[in-house]
């Protein structure tokens, strides 16, 4: 079983369980080596790409929330300089391979950071520069954190991220747009819930709820996420579901839920049809 401490082994360790769940490790010998003579067939056979591409577009989201999580939380009734100087000081201490400055907009503070090479944040490798632009103040501050362009696990990040909060209350929202390895083109809009897990022995945890297009040419598949809950610092969801509606009118839906302690599982559906369910390591 792969332990699973990098994105690309997560997203390639789903894929491959999706495969031998829903096609060719359920076919006789004489199966295997006949080709593809129908829709539903080719279909099978892409579902671990589409679910790989679909992981991989939820992860610019998602670790663009992570990072977006070194900056403190801000209290209803402070300034913005406040903020601003509890931030600095905040991510200084906690990740040290980082340079912190700020400077002043018209209608906003900026906040700029530089992360060294092989810099250690929130369970990710991050180099680059990234930017995080404050407006409001003391009734409520408004947080957008722009990432295009910092190195993050070996990939380049192509979102941003921010939130709008005062007190208990916040709203994450994140967006991407790019291309990935293969020439797919994809486009991610998401809301993103958290929740604190108990002191000391609880983590945080990340739900994302949103959608996504995937486009190889004229070809358009649509994605949708629904409750999709990672724990901060882990790559495949422990529950949620993944819904991809493809180009030639199939549905294909993947449910994510927990087996046992750090093992989730994955039941995979076509078209309203009959389940296959695998472990997720």
């Amino acid at each position: 079983m792969l332990t699973l401490n990098r994105p690309g082994f997560a997203v390639t360790a789903v894929s491959a369980l999706v495969f031998s769940a829903c096609g060719p490790a359920g076919m006789s010998d004489d199966e295997r080596t006949k080709p593809p003579t129908n829709n539903t067939t080719q279909q099978v056979i892409s579902d671990p790409q589409r679910v790989k591409e679909s992981l991989r577009v939820a992860a610019e989201v998602r670790d663009a929330i992570e990072l977006l999580g070194l900056l403190p939380d801000y209290t209803c009734g402070d300034s913005r300089s406040t903020f601003l100087g509890r931030a600095v000081g905040n991510v200084s201490i906690e990740v040290a391979c980082v340079t912190v400055t700020t400077e002043s907009e018209a209608t906003a503070d900026v906040v700029r950071l530089r992360f060294s090479d092989q810099c250690r944040a929130k369970g990710h490798v991050v180099s680059g520069d990234a930017v995080v632009r404050v407006s409001g103040g003391e009734d409520r501050l408004e947080i957008e954190a722009e990432l295009q362009g910092l190195n993050v696990d070996g990939r380049v990040l192509t979102g941003k991220a921010g939130y709008g909060t005062c007190g208990d209350e916040k709203r994450y929202w994140g967006a991407a747009s790019g291309t990935l390895e293969d020439g797919t083109q994809y486009r991610v809009d998401m809301r993103v819930g958290v929740r604190q897990g108990l002191p000391v022995i609880g983590g945080t945890t990340l739900i994302l709820d949103g959608s996504a297009e995937l486009r190889r040419g004229d070809l358009v598949d649509g994605v949708q996420f629904t409750g999709l809950e990672y724990e901060v610092g882990e790559h495949t969801p422990k529950s949620g579901t993944i819904e991809v509606f493809t180009h030639d009118m199939h549905t294909v839906k993947f449910t994510f839920s927990p087996l046992l302690w750090k093992l989730n599982q994955v039941t995979v559906q076509h078209d309203g049809g009959a389940e296959a369910t695998s472990p997720v390591p």
